[in-house]
């Protein structure tokens, strides 16, 4: 599609211009966009490279930095539909790491501080952080964890059960269990999604692509008449 459209804006939509042109009729808005889309490509072709080319290098530099980083994630977090699927994510791995450290024998505090760099996730590094902290006054964990408002209710009643019952692992491994379990069935909602929403949008965009290239004739054909 994008293809179809740098060709049709480049080569075909000029042409048609310029006959158009000769018979003195105002033309359409779409057509009318191409045309100004083609000046733009033509008269500022190094500003349109520029910002293809900047603008990825740009958000790589700024995701490499920590603000950035925590932009990106706090905004992902956000998003319709995609946001809780990788809140999801991120707690999964968050249960899953703490487990195999806290199996290992790791004090807990060292096990929150490696689990937040295993969680691939800012917002919730943070969250861990803040939750470390926290325990170190002398707060439990569950509390903690509610306090930092990133942990959902599921997972935190889970972490107070296993705290006063001596099953921590065992509650967080069925937390990792149950969020892997409602990512699968997220990704598949997904995808039975993408399908419909991707044929639609080609298809309007197919449909104003043809009413750019045709409406000038249909106008001129009424003004022959």
């Amino acid at each position: 599609m994008a293809i179809a459209f740098v060709i049709l804006v480049t080569f075909v939509i000029p042409r048609f211009a310029q006959v158009f042109a000769g018979f003195h009729t105002p033309l359409p808005f779409l057509t009318r966009l191409m045309i100004g889309i083609n000046h733009v490509i033509h008269q500022y072709w190094f500003l349109v490279i520029g910002l293809v080319v900047g603008i990825p290098i740009l958000m790589k530099h700024v995701l490499e930095t920590e603000k950035g980083r925590y932009f990106w994630d706090n905004l992902r977090t956000r998003i319709p539909i995609f946001g809780p699927l990788f809140s999801k994510i991120a707690i999964s791995r968050f249960a899953y790491t703490f487990v195999m450290l806290n199996r290992s024998g790791i004090p807990i505090l060292q096990t929150l501080e490696l689990t937040s760099s295993a969680v691939n996730h800012v917002v919730f590094a943070r969250a861990l952080e803040e939750v470390s902290q926290k325990i170190k006054e002398g707060r439990s964990l569950a509390e903690a964890m509610k306090e930092s408002g990133q942990f959902t209710s599921l997972v935190v009643q889970m972490v107070a059960v296993g705290e006063s019952s001596g099953t921590l692992d065992e509650m967080l491994t069925r937390v990792t269990e149950y969020y892997d379990l409602e990512v699968k069935n997220g990704i598949k909602k997904l995808s039975t999604y993408i399908e419909p929403t991707m044929t639609m949008l080609l298809g309007v965009v197919v449909l104003l692509l043809a009413l750019a290239v045709f409406l000038p004739w249909w106008n001129m054909a009424s003004l022959i008449r």
